[in-house]
């Protein structure tokens, strides 16, 4: 996921893993996904500091950013790039990488199809200039629609020109966003993390209170990683990754790194989880 706002160093991992709890309407508590560890993890490390804050597909290469030393790596081939302090604070893929850089604000946010580009309080959605209130978090395309999470303010998106605001005051909704039909039931949902809150909303349409909702701990929904039938959810205060298939919880994922899902992307059937207190990403299998 490629993110404006700056992930804090957190503690080291807590040995109590955090619940993952989806809140009906009026609050109550669900059901809560079992913990326990994948089948087979791998840890990448580097000597590069940040290494893990982004992450990348490009071609059958994993991008890694490591905007404090500056530097773009290749998770199994070594260096891909350096320019200075920033450089690798998000990242994005398409006909050719492109590379943001945290002390300018990163420009490049996500391709889907065209780019998808930030500069200031405004975006561009496939080559069209669009305002925005304020320089958006994350930006997504919704089916026929664009989408910009806005992360302060009152608004937690805009939806084609159309403000939603926010559930909550001060919950980060709009931080990060993700797009996928992640319950299988043919039809996209937009995924929405407010890491502030603990939170994060699966929504079938642009309205939050008929949105679904998970909560946790850890500032679950910094990162957001989906694919049909797929949704996974960073919270790397706490360390930990949690999983959905279909939107039921399966075993809480963690390692012995920090910040763990601060940055998350889907590889076939592998998540690559950064985490970038530890100067790492960890593979799940």
């Amino acid at each position: 996921m490629l993110l404006l706002s700056l992930a804090c160093r957190g503690d080291a991992v807590d040995s109590t893993p955090p619940e993952s709890v989806p809140l009906s309407e009026s609050g109550e508590s669900g059901h809560t996904g079992d913990t326990g560890g994948p089948d087979e993890a791998e840890i990448f490390s580097s000597s590069a500091e940040g290494y893990g804050f982004a992450l990348a597909l490009d071609g059958q290469a994993v991008l890694v950013g490591a905007p404090w030393a500056g530097e773009v790596h290749l998770l199994e081939g070594g260096l891909h790039s350096s320019e200075g302090h920033g450089y690798g604070y998000s990242l994005a893929v398409g006909d050719e990488v492109r590379i943001g850089d945290a002390l300018s604000g990163p420009a490049v946010i996500r391709w889907f199809e065209g780019w998808l580009e930030s500069d200031g309080a405004g975006a561009l959605f496939h080559g069209e200039a669009v305002n925005l209130p304020e320089r958006p978090a994350d930006l997504a395309i919704w089916g026929d629609r664009r989408v910009a999470g806005l992360a302060r303010g009152e608004a937690a998106l805009m939806i084609d020109g159309v403000v939603i605001e926010r559930p909550e005051d001060f919950d980060g909704a709009g931080y990060s966003l993700c797009v996928a039909d992640v319950d299988s039931d043919g039809s996209e949902e937009l995924i929405v993390g407010a890491p502030n809150a603990g939170r994060v909303h699966v929504l079938e349409s642009d309205d939050f209170e008929d949105a679904l909702t998970f909560e946790a701990e850890g500032r679950f929904g910094h990162a957001l990683a989906c694919s049909e039938g797929r949704l996974a959810v960073g919270a790397p205060m706490q360390s930990a990754v949690f999983v959905y298939d279909d939107l039921e919880p399966r075993p809480l994922l963690t390692a012995e790194v920090d910040q763990l899902g601060a940055s998350l992307l889907f590889v076939g059937e592998d998540l690559y989880a950064g985490a970038p207190g530890s100067n790492a990403v960890v593979r799940f299998r």
